[in-house]
């Protein structure tokens, strides 16, 4: 740890007024090189900013931060609670159909990226 202060690094838990801070730094640096993101094509949206925003509201996320304050990393986890039921449904449902919804994009994209004519059936 000792390193990272001689360095001007210091960590911290990230507080809601950062919040679009970090969702713009995920933006830019992780949601590019994120293999899923990436295949998608995602790019920041509402949702991905309401995950984002729920984690930090959590109070557990923290962020790495230079020696003039900029946000340099972050590290986001929510805690979450074995009896909401409701937040569980939900994520296993979205959880179950990405699969789905990544292969609906692939091929909606793949004619127009690749300039094909005609799919053939498998």
């Amino acid at each position: 740890m000792a390193a990272f202060e001689e360095a001007g690094i210091k960590f911290s838990v990230i507080t809601p007024d950062r919040t679009e801070e970090v969702c713009q730094l995920l933006a830019e640096h992780f949601l590019p090189d994120e293999p899923i993101s990436r295949s998608l094509g995602m790019e920041r949206n509402y949702i991905l900013d309401m995950f984002f925003t729920e984690a930090i509201k959590g109070g557990s996320c923290v962020m790495a931060t230079d020696s003039s304050g900029k946000i340099i990393g972050v590290r986001l986890i929510e805690v979450v609670d074995k009896n909401s039921w409701v937040k569980w449904v939900f994520e296993k449902a979205f959880f179950c159909f990405l699969p789905v919804i990544a292969i609906i994009a692939y091929w909606m994209n793949k004619p127009v990226l690749y300039k094909v004519c005609k799919v053939l059936p498998a």
